[in-house]
């Protein structure tokens, strides 16, 4: 019993972290190329470029801890 919830627990903070992460780098425009960038940069206001970025960095923050939260139940197991 406690060998199936420990899984079901690593399978969902495994889960949130790496949705997590993926919304991190997709709202800090980490995949993007240059000139994507650049254009981003120039068509938004400061106010929206600082609320993005804090975003992703919650994001990633939850991402990280959720994983490393993950790896502490896989080797719990």
């Amino acid at each position: 019993m406690l060998s199936t919830l420990l899984e079901a627990l690593f399978y969902i903070f495994f889960l949130i972290g790496l949705i997590s992460l993926i919304i991190s780098g997709l709202v800090l425009g980490t995949w993007k190329t240059g000139p994507d960038n650049r254009a981003d940069y120039y068509s938004q206001s400061k106010e929206q470029r600082h609320y993005r970025t804090n975003f992703g960095l919650k994001a990633g923050g939850i991402g990280i801890l959720s994983a490393l939260i993950a790896v502490c139940i896989y080797f719990v197991q």
